[in-house]
């Protein structure tokens, strides 16, 4: 009788043993998939920054929802094609700041106005764009709810001055990828918030 007793609680032991397994391998499989869906949502905010300071508009519909891509791939990518500035005719004089201005009744002549130096136009510099924090966000007004991604980024000034910029995306899963359903920058007043990320959710269009 205390043999048989003795072989029931060794069964009932391997059998706890095994479920101990088997529920620590479920939780490792649940983060795993955790880890792995936040990658997914992080490589598509990554990617759709990249092609917003690119102005590569074709990537960047893609990657946008069709409620975000304001009904259609074609309407978003036209909405954002930039009209090509207008060149300087090669023929066309232009005014010499040497020129004088006219002449004095004694006989000089009155200097030149000083003319205002161009406008920098030279692009500023984008540096590489990174995730800094990912979280799940709410649904809001026409927005779904999902997983919100801040992307930061340096960007610099032909003068050499630097800030870094910061931007919000919302992102839904589509199938077995990601898309874009909402973006907007993040200030610096978001950044004294306790949720930054979820602020400037709240506001973005």
């Amino acid at each position: 009788m205390r043999n048989k007793r003795l072989a029931i609680l060794g069964v009932a032991a391997g059998t706890a043993l095994l479920a101990g397994c088997g529920s620590s391998g479920t939780a490792n499989t649940g983060g795993d998939a955790k880890s792995q869906t936040a990658e997914g949502a992080q490589g598509t905010a990554v990617r759709y920054q990249q092609a917003v300071t690119a102005r590569d508009w074709a990537t960047v519909c893609k990657l946008r929802t069709v409620a975000y891509q304001g009904g259609s791939l074609q309407r978003c990518t036209a909405d954002h094609v930039e009209s090509t500035p207008e060149a300087t005719s090669p023929g066309k004089p232009s005014a010499s700041p040497s020129e004088p201005a006219g002449i004095y009744a004694d006989g000089s002549t009155v200097p030149p106005m000083a003319t205002p130096s161009p406008a920098d136009t030279r692009p500023a510099t984008i540096g590489p764009v990174t995730a800094e924090r990912t979280e799940q966000v709410p649904a809001l007004s026409q927005h779904p709810a999902g997983t919100g991604v801040m992307v930061v980024f340096q960007v610099t000034q032909p003068d050499g001055a630097s800030s870094t910029d910061r931007r919000a995306i919302r992102l839904v899963q589509d199938g077995a990828g990601w898309k874009v359903d909402q973006a907007g920058d993040v200030h610096d007043s978001d950044m004294t918030l306790s949720d930054p990320l979820r602020a400037a959710l709240a506001v973005a269009p």
